[in-house]
């Protein structure tokens, strides 16, 4: 009897210290470590993510995963996850949160059953990496992709995505607007390219504020922007919003002190009439602008018009 209690025991002990072998390691480890229950109640937590979410793991013990409100987007992906791991596969997908210290992060997520014997599942186990400084990197370079780096406006790219779809989708009537500043050179010429940048940021400023947030602006490089009405339906209603852009001339921009008095000149072009391509409707109200150009400057013109 003291021999079999000897060898039980033994065993224990051998138990023993593999298991605190396995949660050393764990709380060691690079990753973030979540086990839980099949319901998602937290049955263990290693301490990289009792320092994620700043609590012991007695305030998080068979808390339910979800209610923890360190992943806000954790709920949103809460179908999925549950379809993947209700068929015995894993769940991966990046979840937006903040860290303790109400820092916004990304974490690269992946959800494992664990099943028994039978094949009936008893415990989810979460291996997470925290992927902020890529995501970060990622967006950067999404956000240079997509944007002009002076003025912070979409590049054309953007216009054409939102054209093609609108035309695509509900074939709507739209208006591109092809504006150039008048005589912006001689700006650049007499006070500097940094004061004629800082000039061209405060005009995009001053054109958001009119066309919109339902009207898409980029800058065409210089002192050249595009612009993509979706907002109006009635050509009568295009010329009142040109019309008020025309009219940013009567505000005075102050750069380093210096006041300017901006004039511009915008030829416009009208889907479908004009064409049905975006690259087609920019070369007409580009060639409409030149006219405007040729006319005095200071002004707008449609291109049906500028071609009488």
């Amino acid at each position: 009897m003291s021999e079999i209690n000897e060898s039980l025991k033994n065993k224990m002990t051998i138990i023993e210290e593999e298991l605190q072998i396995l949660i050393y390691s764990i709380n060691k480890s690079f990753g973030i470590v979540v086990i839980t229950d099949n319901v998602f109640n937290i049955k263990y937590a290693n301490r990289r993510f009792l320092n994620f979410v700043n609590r012991s793991f007695d305030d998080i013990r068979n808390k339910n995963f979800g209610n923890l409100d360190c992943y806000y987007t954790f709920n949103d992906q809460y179908p999925s996850i549950i379809e993947h791991i209700s068929s015995g596969t894993q769940w991966q997908g990046e979840l937006q949160g903040n860290n303790k210290y109400g820092e916004f992060c990304w974490h690269m997520v992946k959800i494992d059953p664990i099943v028994d014997d039978d094949g009936k599942l008893f415990s989810i186990l979460f291996n997470i990496e925290d992927i902020t400084e890529n995501r970060q990197t990622r967006n950067t370079i999404e956000y240079m992709a997509y944007h002009d780096l002076l003025t912070g406006l979409p590049k054309m790219c953007v216009v054409e995505k939102n054209f093609n779809f609108v035309s695509k989708k509900h074939d709507k009537f739209m208006a591109v607007f092809f504006i150039d500043l008048d005589r912006f050179k001689n700006i650049n010429d007499s006070f500097g390219h940094e004061i004629g940048d800082k000039l061209l940021k405060s005009f995009s400023a001053e054109m958001k504020s009119i066309i919109g947030n339902k009207n898409i602006m980029c800058r065409n490089g210089g002192d050249e922007f595009v612009v993509l009405v979706m907002d109006r339906t009635k050509e009568k209603d295009i010329a009142k919003l040109a019309d008020s852009i025309k009219n940013i001339a009567l505000k005075s921009f102050y750069v380093e002190s210096i006041n300017f008095s901006i004039t511009l000149s915008m030829g416009i072009s009208i889907y479908p009439k004009d064409g049905r391509e975006i690259h087609t409707l920019i070369r007409k109200a580009d060639i409409a602008m030149y006219n405007v150009k040729n006319s005095g400057r200071n002004n707008f013109k449609f291109y049906y018009d500028s071609m009488k």
